[in-house]
């Protein structure tokens, strides 16, 4: 649920902190100029309703450039074109592959925007996060639909790019991401965003298109 971060908050906001607003867009304009962006990732997914469960973490790099990106976690690659996907699943040995979705893949536009619905917004205040200084926004949906309730972010005010997410989901869920390591247009190819299955002998290809 990386696609509910930064995106249109002028227009779409009824309640806006001018402070938390001016912050989200000086983010915003900066990530639009991008060409291309690399970054460390983790995620650790965790449930309120069970205190004893221990989060799933999954971490790893992910590069973007507008809509092609590639994501490796470990045992498990992820990577586009802008119009396919191949989900590499290494321990299986197969690979997934399917149609871009543009409202759901892991591109420039989609990484960093926040649905384009009615909410809140709020500036919190300044906290520490790996090392640094950064301003803590929360943003609350005032559509009771959406599968969330309540999402923190924390934007490094030097970068103008966030560091880490914390979302609320209806259901118990809370998912956690921290970005870290930001590297901008490092002019990255784009055989970087292209999966060629001659080079994995004896993969399974599953063709879901």
């Amino acid at each position: 649920m990386l696609g509910v971060m930064l995106g249109g908050v002028g227009e779409c906001f009824s309640q806006v902190d001018a402070k938390a607003d001016r912050i989200i867009k000086d983010a915003q304009s900066k990530i639009n100029g991008l060409l291309d962006l690399t970054m460390n990732f983790k995620l650790s997914l965790s449930n309120r309703a069970d205190s004893k469960d221990k989060p799933m973490v999954k971490q790893g790099i992910i590069k973007i450039k507008k809509n092609k990106y590639k994501a490796d976690f470990g045992e498990q690659s992820l990577v586009s074109d802008g119009a396919t996907v191949w989900n590499y699943l290494k321990k299986e040995k197969e690979v997934n592959v399917s149609s871009y979705d543009s409202l759901d893949g892991l591109s420039m536009e989609n990484m960093f925007k926040l649905y384009k619905k009615d909410m809140k917004v709020r500036y919190d205040n300044v906290e520490v996060v790996g090392g640094k200084s950064v301003d803590k926004i929360t943003l609350f949906p005032n559509d009771k639909k959406q599968e969330y309730f309540k999402v923190e972010v924390w934007i490094d005010g030097k970068l103008k790019l966030p560091v880490q997410m914390k979302v609320w989901g209806r259901n118990g869920s809370v998912s956690v991401y921290e970005l870290s390591n930001h590297k901008e247009n490092s002019n990255l190819g784009d055989s970087e965003f292209n999966f060629n299955v001659a080079d994995y002998p004896g993969i399974q290809v599953i063709d879901l298109r």
